[in-house]
């Protein structure tokens, strides 16, 4: 796509400084999260689950070899494949998880700000897009910056993909070569739609030899990845995929809730922006990711465990679109020099982001993170490693609600208590198999997170249901606690 000319528009006056303190917001915003990311210990659940598919890689093991019961591997295989390769030469699956993670949001933020450049023209809002990326990420998904999981390698990749068919979309080797980027992409996470749809959408409605060149690729190559996956990683790929979660209609309206007050400024000036923009086709492939995309984040929400990071997509084609109609209101001030309050005021527009951001209660969390320093994390990671040498300690099989713990202790993992729960939930006739497990005492130790000073009780946990609680505390006993864990062991 040919950037428009900009008619030798030279920066605002108030454009470079407040964009600065853009700029400084995400520094002051990711030094705390950033600072973290070289303790070993687990930032959330993801970290251990994704861990431990990449051992089973380095293994040789197929990662669909079982049907899902209580061990599920919900996502594509690309990223674990990619993390067991690098693993040896960078320091474990770990550390080579959220160095990926990290990459890729680099990628995200530098494309970001790519695309508005090749679609406007305009330095300036590029840069402003790149840095609203950084911000609006910090804010709505802090725990996924670094953390090893691959929804950043995905997006990155899928972003690629963008990338090459915007820079020419009406060449057929473009659409061919982005579709196959995209279509990889989808290979190492799934819930990255709303550009391979929102192009899709935007070449039916103007050019349907590329519509069908674009999804005709992406489907062959899907096709051909899928039948290679179910011969090397086993045959229950599809089945794990969609595999059921619990639905919740509520979980949907608190998470879309929480999406859009937390991004309030960005999604009011990303729905202005595309209303007003509504008849530029060079607008179009935007629109309908913007569309796609929040439709389909707000419809899986429902389901348990994901009702923060299927809004990442959405939230990278808004920051997208607040630029472009930075370099719209910029242009506009451009040629009409007669209004020079207008210039300023444009000239300030990185202002209102900057309002928001400080107002949002996240920042205040992250300002009191950083002034601790490295000495919490240190204090985390010693715990962490004297619970992994408690529970190497204990003979026979263990459930770690943390499963970086039972993976670096050398467990062999067969309870998620994330994919057992949802089990059970969906099929409910799952709880008395796990029941008998414990009254059998087939657990060495059973280990389960709770908050410092909260009592354990039989009531229902976040993974684990009332009928396990009851069963754990009527045949084991507490052995250790530590600030954030508690481990049982047979009575």
């Amino acid at each position: 796509m040919r950037a428009p000319s900009t008619n030798g528009r030279q920066p605002l006056g108030l454009d470079l400084p407040w964009i600065s303190l853009l700029a400084l917001a995400c520094i002051v915003q990711y030094w705390p999260l950033l600072a973290r990311l070289r303790y070993h210990f687990s930032l959330n659940y993801n970290e251990g689950f994704n861990v431990h598919y990449a051992d089973v890689v380095a293994r040789g093991q197929g990662l669909y070899a079982q049907p899902p019961k209580f061990m599920v591997m919900g996502y594509p295989p690309f990223s674990f494949h990619t993390i067991a390769i690098l693993a040896p030469g960078l320091g474990g699956p770990l550390v080579t998880g959220r160095t990926l993670a990290l990459a890729g949001l680099a990628v995200i933020t530098a494309l970001a700000g790519y695309i508005v450049y090749i679609t406007a023209g305009d330095s300036i809002a590029a840069l402003f897009s790149s840095l609203l990326v950084l911000l609006c990420i910090g804010l709505y998904g802090r725990d996924y910056v670094g953390m090893n999981d691959p929804q950043m390698m995905a997006h990155a990749i899928v972003l690629v993909g963008a990338t090459v068919y915007l820079r020419r979309p009406m060449a057929w080797s473009n659409v061919l070569a982005g579709a196959v980027i995209v279509t990889i992409g989808l290979f190492f996470k799934h819930n990255i739609i709303a550009f391979p749809v929102g192009i899709a959408l935007a070449l039916l409605f103007t050019n349907r030899r590329l519509f069908f060149i674009w999804s005709g690729t992406g489907l062959l190559l899907a096709t051909v990845l899928g039948v290679i996956i179910v011969r090397m990683d086993g045959p229950f790929f599809l089945q794990s995929l969609t595999t059921a979660r619990h639905m919740s209609r509520t979980q949907s309206i608190t998470a879309t809730i929480a999406f859009l007050r937390t991004l309030q400024v960005p999604v009011i000036v990303g729905m202005f922006g595309l209303v007003f923009k509504r008849h530029d086709r060079q607008m179009w492939p935007f629109s309908f990711a913007m569309l796609t995309g929040f439709a389909y984040s707000v419809f899986v929400s429902a389901a348990n465990g994901i009702n923060v990071n299927h809004f990442f997509d959405v939230l990278v084609v808004i920051c997208m679109v607040c630029g472009l109609v930075f370099a719209d209101l910029r242009r506009f001030a451009t040629r009409h020099p007669e209004l020079p309050k207008f210039d300023t005021i444009i000239g300030a527009f990185p202002l209102i982001f900057l309002l928001g951001f400080l107002a949002n209660p996240v920042v205040v969390a992250d300002f009191a993170l950083a002034l601790k320093g490295s000495k919490t994390w240190q204090e985390q990671a010693a715990v962490f490693a004297e619970d992994v040498r408690y529970v190497a300690s204990h003979s026979g099989p263990a459930i770690c609600e943390d499963l970086l713990i039972c993976d670096d202790s050398g467990k062999n993992i067969d309870y998620d208590a994330f994919n057992v729960n949802e089990a059970v939930l969906t099929h409910p006739a799952y709880q008395g198999e796990i029941i008998a497990r414990l009254s059998a005492k087939q657990y060495g130790v059973i280990q389960i997170n709770r908050d410092p000073d909260e009592q354990i009780i039989a009531a229902q946990r976040v993974f684990f249901t009332k009928a396990f609680m009851v069963g754990l505390l009527e045949n084991y006993s507490i052995e250790r606690v530590d600030p954030r864990k508690v481990f049982f062991v047979p009575k």
